[in-house]
């Protein structure tokens, strides 16, 4: 069934492209809250200095809040999980549309991988978000 359908090769590929970007995302925005935070502090102990002045004091912990951590953390597993099982839904949805309608699951971008993608963020869209956070 997969062979006589190759765009579910090409959705693969496309949504691993896209989870490495979210990922990519993900730790640039976690950098980017890491050095706002940081400085911040730094600007609150020190208020009219420039960090320059005041590199050299490290007394005080001036790390990212765990809570907002966490939460990042929970952002990525459960984004990463979201895209793995909506992958997982499509291939499931054009497999079953070869196994009952043969002709419509053939070719390269067959109306079965269209479907496929339609019900997927349709109807079944809210079943693999809780399903991704859920069990993972």
């Amino acid at each position: 069934g997969i062979g006589n359908n190759c765009g579910t090769y090409l959705l693969a590929i496309f949504f691993s492209y896209v989870c490495l970007l979210y990922v990519l995302l993900w730790f640039y925005v976690l950098f980017g809250l890491g050095f706002y935070e940081h400085f911040r502090c730094e600007d609150m102990k020190h208020p009219g200095e420039t960090p320059e002045e005041n590199f050299e004091d490290t007394g005080d912990d001036c790390s990212m809040n765990l809570g907002t951590f966490l939460l990042l953390l929970l952002s990525l597993y459960w984004t990463v999980h979201v895209i793995i099982n909506f992958l997982r839904v499509m291939v499931a949805g054009v497999m079953a549309t070869f196994l009952w309608a043969k002709d419509d699951a053939r070719g390269c971008c067959s109306l079965a991988i269209w479907g496929s993608i339609f019900r997927g963020l349709t109807y079944s869209f809210g079943s693999i978000c809780f399903g991704s956070l859920v069990q993972g």
